[in-house]
């Protein structure tokens, strides 16, 4: 059910005094209700408060747009008729608050009233006991309320009489009365980016939250008592014909029985009925018959206890046991150990099995030769090889007390022999480390940190980061050596700027007159490029940078990932290989200038014969080479060849 209350928007007030005046109740001239009808409806029924600026109701906000702010409703049991109840006293209980619903783009309460046409529905609690009630609802406009007083209350009260109604007894408060001038939700500056508030007056009443949820119990309750079926549907349904389908609960407990076979079979009888079948036999008792003795020497005194032989002395007296007496430690005498038998183990026919029992016997031998090797070692560090304390040496103890007694016998023997007398600090007082009194690092942490600080151990990364590759050299298989992947790639680099020394160098030199040497820069040559060799050496470079880079990658899936190293790019190594030959290839260039520039200044017979060294031109034309020269084309002609080689493989 849902019914409308029209409430006029207008009639707000602000005075120094209203949070305390009376006209906080139902608005001013509000404590009266004759002439006002009296609504009835039912606890649960969905009420809709309809707010307005003007009769007009159209073409305008229910509140200015600018006026944002809470909205709240309470309701009030008269003690009589509604209509001569003033509301004063405490007996307002408030059943609907809403405020600031979204921080980010402040979206009031207020703001969805507008967006309904000035309607916004509050459900009165069904647990409300039945009579006559005020209705109040409020909004609250904030837009000024940066100081007190500046907000603005919209109030509006209804006449409702309730039927049908609960027992609740909700908590209650007085209007005026719930508010003061100072409340957070009353005094507060909206335009400073609210991320919560606050309504003021109590909280919203959940108790009729409680009771409807115990009314909604207790009928499902009473609705599931109606739906149980009675015994004679529980008999009928207690044995289901089949219809030729096996239940689950059949097919699961066939498979466990088929998986796990029962441990024994045939009627399992309890202990009372096992000693009912087969009791227990009681054997008598032989009859003891004791006869009197007398002694053979007339008196008891004289009378020797056991009898004596000829030259018997009492360390001559060995013991034997009885006839008569049982397998017993107090006799010492004990049976001998049934032997074993023998049981001849059977050969595996199936390549299967024989399979199975290699892998074992082989798993059997290497757990044996481990166990050995760490005796051996313990063996070694404790001094016990090659001792001559037996046959197979000190055997290693099994107890704290055992290990506390070897240790205290090896500190006395070094004792001895004088090993503490050169012991480093000896004499000297204990140098006192900061890390020791710092709260922040555990004792544990810090003996561990001092043992492997003095016995010079660093992680493998500290050695990649510091140069040294000691610790690399002694572990080999758990970290790759830096000097493997610095090797290659010095060695990568280098192959690759001889050869474009080499080739800049030549063609600059056979194609450009030794005249116009001298006007390259530094620029031209960085500048200078021969895409044939880059195109003709290309595959061979990839492939080595490939090589590279698998050592780069072997060595990041090993180290941490702070030092590890990137990838080799061809394209950022050629740009360095132009960068850096520059400067060589620039001073090769200067030096062939300085060398033809001495030949020039040389006499012109040594001239002449340092020129017919190095190239010569027959009568015909025919250029004639150096042996240098022969020896420089036969070198890179080799070079060359083995490229190609490498490049096949």
């Amino acid at each position: 059910m849902k019914l409308a209350l029209s409430l006029l928007a207008t009639a707000a007030f602000a005075n120094a005094h209203y949070v305390t005046s009376t006209d906080l109740t139902c608005n001013v001239n509000g404590l009266s209700g004759a002439g006002v009808s009296t609504l009835s409806i039912a606890a649960g029924t969905n009420i809709t408060f309809e707010w307005h600026q003007h009769d007009q109701r159209t073409g305008e906000d229910a509140i200015s747009g600018g006026h944002k702010g809470p909205v709240q409703v309470y309701i009030a049991k008269a003690p009589g008729d509604a209509s001569s109840f003033d509301g004063q006293g405490a007996v307002w209980t408030k059943i609907y608050s809403s405020g600031l619903l979204d921080p980010s783009s402040q979206l009031w309460a207020t703001d969805v009233v507008n967006s309904n046409n000035g309607k916004h529905s509050v459900v009165i609690p069904s647990s409300l006991p039945a009579g006559q009630y005020l209705l109040r609802a409020e909004i609250i406009a904030l837009h000024v309320a940066q100081t007190y007083p500046g907000a603005q209350f919209y109030i509006g009260c209804a006449q409702v009489s309730i039927t049908s109604g609960g027992s609740a007894n909700p908590p209650k408060v007085a209007l005026p009365g719930a508010y003061q001038g100072s409340d957070p939700g009353i005094t507060i500056n909206i335009y400073n980016n609210l991320q919560s508030y606050t309504a003021p007056g109590p909280a919203v009443c959940s108790a009729s939250d409680k009771l409807f949820a115990d009314a909604a119990r207790e009928e499902a309750e009473e609705q599931a008592r109606a739906k149980q079926p009675s015994r004679l549907t529980a008999l009928e349904n207690e044995h289901e014909n089949w219809d030729g389908d096996e239940r689950i609960e059949d097919a699961v407990l066939r498979m466990l029985v088929d998986k796990y076979k029962p441990l024994r079979t045939g009627a399992i009888r309890s202990a009372d009925q096992k000693l009912k079948l087969s009791p227990p036999g009681v054997r008598p008792s032989s009859q003891v018959i004791v006869k009197p003795m007398t002694p053979s020497t007339g008196s008891w005194a004289t009378e020797p206890l056991l009898p004596s032989k000829e030259g018997h002395q009492p360390w001559h007296t060995t013991f034997k046991v009885p006839d008569h007496a049982t397998s017993s430690i107090k006799y010492a005498s004990l049976p001998p150990l049934p032997a074993q038998p023998t049981v001849p183990r059977s050969v595996p026919c199936d390549e299967k099995a024989k399979r199975k029992e290699r892998e074992e016997r082989k798993r059997l031998e290497h757990g044996v030769r481990l166990g050995r090797a760490k005796e051996a070692t313990l063996d070694y560090r404790l001094g016990v090889r090659g001792s001559a304390e037996g046959p197979c040496g000190q055997m290693n103890p099994v107890s704290l007390k055992g290990w506390t007694s070897l240790v205290e016998d090896r500190i006395e023997k070094a004792r001895k022999a004088g090993l503490f007398q050169n012991i480093r600090g000896r004499g000297k007082p204990l140098v006192a480390s900061m890390d020791e009194s710092n709260p922040f690092i555990a004792r544990e942490e810090f003996l561990m940190n001092r043992i492997v600080q003095r016995n010079g151990a660093v992680p493998p990364w500290v050695e990649v980061q510091g140069g040294k590759c000691s610790t690399f050299r002694i572990l080999p298989d758990l970290m790759v050596i830096p000097e493997e992947l610095d090797n290659a790639v010095t060695t990568f680099r280098e192959i690759l700027r001889q050869s474009w020394i080499r080739r800049v160098v030549n063609m600059i030199t056979s194609t450009t007159p030794p005249a116009l040497l001298h006007t390259f820069t530094l620029d031209n040559i960085k500048a200078f490029r021969d895409p044939e060799w880059e195109q003709r050496e290309r595959s061979y470079h990839q492939v080595a940078l490939e090589e590279v880079n698998a050592i780069v990658r072997k060595y990041n899936g090993m180290a941490p990932y702070a030092v590890r190293r990137p990838y080799y790019i061809y394209n950022v190594e050629m740009e360095r290989l132009f960068d850096d030959s520059a400067e060589s290839i620039f001073s090769a260039l200067k030096e062939r200038i300085r060398t033809k520039d001495a030949k020039e200044q040389m006499p012109s017979a040594a001239r002449a014969g340092v020129e017919s060294s190095v190239v010569g031109i027959e009568g015909d034309g025919t250029q004639i080479w150096s042996l240098w020269d022969v020896f420089r084309g036969w070198l890179e002609f080799f070079l060359s060849k083995l490229r190609r080689h490498q490049r096949r493989i």
